[in-house]
């Protein structure tokens, strides 16, 4: 575990270096899951330094596959893997970067639920 002083001195030393994610799904306990993964809904990341945002939002996914709102339900997880594919595409060019998050740790909330949400849909 990192104590904060030694945390903030090190992001001094190398902003550059440093992006911070969080993001979000449908509710945990939905009983409309019926046992899956929550769906990732969108993912922010923001380069420290320079505080520019990107966006991995899954009605922008559903736009950029000319998706109608109507339509939309029966196209999940078809935007679903867009929202995640841009992200991952994203995070590849900058895997070897620091990444700050929330309590992003586990199975249920953080990268790994991220990745097995990909493997399953």
């Amino acid at each position: 575990m990192v104590d904060a002083g030694s945390f903030f001195k090190a992001i001094d030393k190398n902003p550059v270096q440093y992006f911070i994610i969080h993001y979000s799904s449908e509710m945990l306990f939905d009983e409309n899951l019926e046992g899956h993964s929550p769906r990732i809904t969108s993912i922010v990341v923001m380069h420290y330094p320079t505080a520019q945002t990107q966006s991995f939002a899954f009605h922008l996914s559903a736009d950029l596959l000319n998706i109608r709102k109507d339509d939309i339900d029966a196209n999940l997880d078809e935007i679903e893997m867009d929202l995640l594919s841009r992200f991952y595409k994203f995070a590849r060019d900058r895997r070897l970067m620091n990444w700050i998050h929330w309590n992003m740790r586990g199975q249920l909330f953080g990268f790994e639920h991220l990745e097995i949400t990909v493997t399953v849909h």
